[in-house]
C-alpha cells in the first residue's frame, strides 16, 4: 500500500512499518526501484508497531492495519497516533462473517461502512477489511448527549461579544 499511496502525491508524508526485517528491506528495495514514481516522502521502520507512538507525532488521518491475525491488538496504538481531529483506519482482520469482523472493536473504533470481503483466506474464513473512525486520545464527547441537548434546545446561548476566545466558539467532535 506504501508505494500506492506515495506515488499520488497527495500525503505530506507516508510511513510504512514492519517489525520482519525481510519485509523492511524489501520495501526499501522497492522504493528505491521506484523512487522515480514517489511524490511523498516515503519512511519505512521496521519496528514494533507499540513503539511508534514514542517517534512519530500524532499528526496521521489515515492508517492502514494489515496484520489480519492481531490487528485490534494495535487499534489503542492507532489511536495515539491519529491527527488531533480523528482518524479513519483501515483494519484487516480474519473472519468467517462480517459480524464477526466487528467483534472485539473498542467503543471509541466506531465502523463507517458494513466490513468488506476482500480475500478468501481458508475454507469459511475471509479477510476482511473495516473501515474504522477513530476519535484521537483526550477529546472523547457523548454524541447522544449532544443530539439530546441540541434536540431539547439546551444548548447554552450567549450574547453577542460575551464569548470566550475574542468572539470565537469552541467546536469539539
Amino acid at each position: 500500500f506504501s508505494l500506492l499511496i506515495a506515488s499520488t502525491g497527495r500525503p505530506r508524508l507516508v510511513v510504512a512499518n514492519d517489525v520482519n526485517p525481510h519485509a523492511v528491506e524489501a520495501m526499501l528495495e522497492a522504493a528505491r526501484l521506484n523512487a522515480s514514481r514517489l511524490r511523498s516522502p516515503l519512511l519505512v521502520l521496521g519496528l514494533d508497531a507499540r513503539r511508534l507512538p514514542e517517534l512519530l507525532a500524532p499528526a496521521y488521518d489515515r492508517i492502514i492495519m494489515n496484520l489480519p491475525h492481531a490487528a485490534t491488538e494495535f487499534l489503542p496504538v492507532a489511536r495515539s497516533l491519529c491527527a488531533p481531529r480523528g482518524c479513519v483506519v483501515h483494519l484487516y482482520t480474519v473472519a468467517s462473517a462480517p459480524e464477526e469482523a466487528l467483534q472485539g472493536l473498542p467503543g471509541w473504533a466506531r465502523p463507517l461502512a458494513p466490513p468488506l470481503r476482500v480475500l478468501d483466506y481458508a475454507p469459511r474464513r475471509f479477510i476482511y477489511r473495516v473501515d474504522l473512525r477513530l476519535r484521537p486520545l483526550g477529546r472523547v464527547v457523548d454524541e447522544q448527549r449532544v443530539a439530546d441537548a441540541v434536540a431539547a434546545g439546551e444548548q447554552r446561548r450567549e450574547p453577542a461579544g460575551q464569548r470566550g476566545g475574542g468572539g470565537r466558539g469552541c467546536n469539539h467532535d
